[in-house]
């Protein structure tokens, strides 16, 4: 059987035929080529499969002429380089890639075609032998997938929709019209395939392929279709099965692909809804704060006890920035925090910042710190841009807290009685003055001033009228007092006045 796949058709093929075969095998070879790239193991990024090979040994086998074989090399050279330059590789191991694969193809249909070995020219049995061999393992590859993924379609309609079911037989009513036509229109079955597979998944993508490849051979054993041209019938039925087995691959990779992305975008939804129940079960207030490549920061979901912190109802506080919470004074302190972890220069960040009046107002403790502390600091702000930053915002109340410390600390320093400044900060006040006299000033003047016969007024009026007029000396001093002046009460009716001027 010198013609195995019956390339030396003597009927000449028309221009059309040419064009629609070169353009069908190669988005069929493009398609195969991403399929493989996508298989890759790193780190040594090998590919596990490699589908493309018998696209390219598939498409020498189909030319009938030395101008088709001749387009063939050209286009498997340029989309291989091209799509190797696409997917990473340095051009030159691109373009060196491009040959390796038309070096594959062609080995591979040097052998299948005239330029086998003569011993297995010599033998029937082995020719027949090999048919047999390759058609059982494509049909129980693409049987085998088929009745795998039969149990699981219910689960696929109830997770995509009804309207995969319609997809899959939308897809093979195409499939069976493009088949049947006059015009080599067979590899339109190739987008088909495509769509089955990135809308519906693997396992209606299965079944699809197994229901065309039925569609194929019928129509290649009734004379339809591409393959039923080739004049050889061993030729049209290895042909038939190579082009059921690429469907077959490249499908089942997309599909799987798909698959994977969809089954991430699922756990990626229940472990935001579970950070969300964890936040809303959180009794500190609580935010998911974002931080885009360009620097925008947003609040993208928030507690119950952030919102009763705030006073502001839940969507009022999504997709701002959380800097606009806080009084001007403390904006650039949490501008600060947020990029000293966005830089990777801090896993955590703390510090005590004011609310502005119109976000609850009050004191608050601020804690920061990265969602993922595994983040490449890089991809994030003030890197390339690849990358969000994802921060943890909580918030505690310590506004009675803070109260309390600045009413001891006024209490340390200034007296019970009239409100003025103590002895203690008084004689800071006199000190600090005293150490610029000579450099700023030439002089310091310092009064005393002490209430005659105040002990009288205890006396005859009690203590409580000689406390109502030590609180009016201290506010007629007061009210004397000019910017540079530090009134003080230094203990019983002896007040002081440094001149700070």
């Amino acid at each position: 059987m010198e013609r195995l796949l019956g390339l030396e058709s003597s009927a000449p093929r028309t221009r059309t035929r040419s064009a629609a075969l070169a353009l069908g095998f190669a988005v069929l070879f493009a398609l195969a080529f991403l399929a493989g790239r996508a298989t890759r193991v790193p780190p040594a990024q090998l590919a596990l499969a490699w589908p493309a090979a018998g696209v390219v040994i598939l498409w020498l086998l189909a030319a009938r002429s030395s101008l088709e074989r001749i387009v063939a090399c050209v286009v498997v050279v340029v989309v291989s380089g091209v799509l190797n330059q696409l997917t990473g590789t340095e051009p030159l191991g691109a373009w060196l890639f491009g040959l390796v694969n038309l070096s594959h193809g062609a080995v591979g249909a040097v052998l299948l075609h005239r330029w086998r070995p003569a011993w297995l020219l010599d033998e029937p049995f082995l020719e027949g032998l090999f048919i047999i061999g390759f058609r059982n393992v494509v049909s129980s590859f693409v049987v085998l997938n088929a009745l795998l993924a039969l149990p699981q379609l219910w689960r696929t309609r109830r997770e995509r929709g009804a309207g995969c079911p319609l997809t899959v037989a939308a897809g093979l009513v195409v499939t069976g019209a493009l088949l049947w036509l006059p015009w080599p229109v067979d590899f339109a079955i190739v987008p088909i395939v495509v769509v089955v597979a990135l809308r519906c998944g693997a396992q209606a993508t299965s079944v699809l392929v197994a229901l065309q490849g039925v569609l194929v051979v019928a129509a290649t054993v009734a004379g339809n279709g591409q393959f039923a041209s080739l004049d050889d019938p061993q030729a049209r039925v290895v042909a038939a099965q190579a082009f059921v087995l690429v469907l077959a691959v490249v499908g089942v990779v997309l599909a799987t692909l798909e698959d994977a992305r969809d089954a991430a975008l699922v756990q990626s939804r229940r472990d935001r809804d579970q950070l969300q129940d964890h936040m809303e079960a959180a009794l500190l207030a609580s935010a998911h704060v974002v931080v885009d490549p360009d620097g925008f920061v947003h609040v993208d979901a928030v507690n119950a006890a952030l919102v009763t912190l705030t006073g502001r109802p839940r969507h009022a506080l999504l997709g701002v920035d959380p800097r606009t919470w806080f009084v001007d004074d403390d904006v650039e302190a949490f501008r600060q925090g947020v990029c000293e972890l966005t830089l990777g220069r801090a896993l955590g960040w703390r510090t005590q910042l004011r609310l502005d009046d119109a976000w609850g107002g009050g004191w608050v403790d601020v804690a920061l710190a990265l969602v993922d502390p595994d983040l490449d600091p890089s991809l994030s702000l003030g890197g390339s841009g690849a990358s969000s930053a994802a921060i943890t915002l909580q918030m505690i109340d310590v506004t009675a807290q803070k109260e309390a410390e600045q009413a001891l600390a006024h209490a340390a320093l200034h007296d019970d009685l009239t409100g003025l400044a103590n002895r203690a900060l008084w004689a800071d006040s006199l000190e600090r003055a005293a150490q610029v006299v000579g450099s700023e000033r030439p002089a310091l003047a310092v009064m005393f001033i002490d209430v005659d016969r105040f002990k009288q007024v205890n006396d005859i009026y009690g203590h409580t009228a000689g406390d109502k007029l030590l609180v009016a000396v201290g506010q007629r001093l007061r009210s004397l007092r000019s910017d540079s002046l530090l009134v003080a009460r230094l203990g019983g009716d002896e007040f002081g006045l440094p001149n700070r001027s």
